[in-house]
């Protein structure tokens, strides 16, 4: 692995690895109520899937960076919420664009860019990191929003039949207070 594909995959890793980062991130990306055409059920089946299963395609435009390309909003990282050490990498990887984005850099009227592409769209988003992020958001509803945790359990459980996921069918148990041993406090989401 070479210098710049580590420092990419550090970028990513600083902003959705570590908890402290990733769970703020994730609370501005469910502080929006679902639109009318758009159910709760929809909303959270579409997040889950895509954060599972979907493979990151990190963009950056003049409104903030995308994990999974521009056209999706779920997934914005708004500059503001970003810390001044990750506006700088940020800064650093736009400014050395050839190098971080080889996707087509594009150019519009008013100084609007978005540059796609980049070099750790292939492995700076790991398969625990995902995890990590869904755990995190079931354990938020778990506790901040306990009544919708049998609405996350029917999506997750949906999932988990779908996709064949033990870990959201054991997440869905858990939002119910199931565990093999039989009814708990849920001692995987504390």
């Amino acid at each position: 692995m070479n210098e710049y594909q580590r420092q990419a995959e550090t970028f990513v890793w600083s902003l959705l690895g570590d908890a402290h980062r990733r769970v703020p991130i994730l609370m501005h990306w469910h502080e929006n109520s679902p639109s009318k055409d758009t159910s709760l059920h929809d909303m959270w089946r579409k997040f889950i899937t895509t954060l599972l299963y979907k493979r990151l395609d990190l963009c950056v435009n003049t409104n903030g960076v995308y994990l999974f390309g521009c056209s999706n909003s779920t997934f914005a990282i708004q500059f503001n919420w970003l810390s001044e050490s990750e506006k700088s990498t940020l800064n650093y990887f736009i400014h050395n664009r050839e190098t971080f984005f080889i996707g087509e850099s594009k150019d519009y009227h008013s100084n609007h860019k978005v540059l796609s592409g980049f070099i750790a769209n292939k492995t700076g988003f790991t398969k625990t990191m995902r995890r990590q992020i869904l755990r995190d958001f079931c354990a938020l509803v778990y506790k901040i929003l306990p009544h919708f945790r049998l609405a996350l359990y029917l999506v997750l459980l949906d999932v988990g039949i779908a996709k064949k996921s033990t870990l959201c069918i054991l997440l869905s148990k858990t939002l119910i207070g199931y565990t093999p041993d039989g009814p708990s406090k849920t001692p995987v989401l504390e």
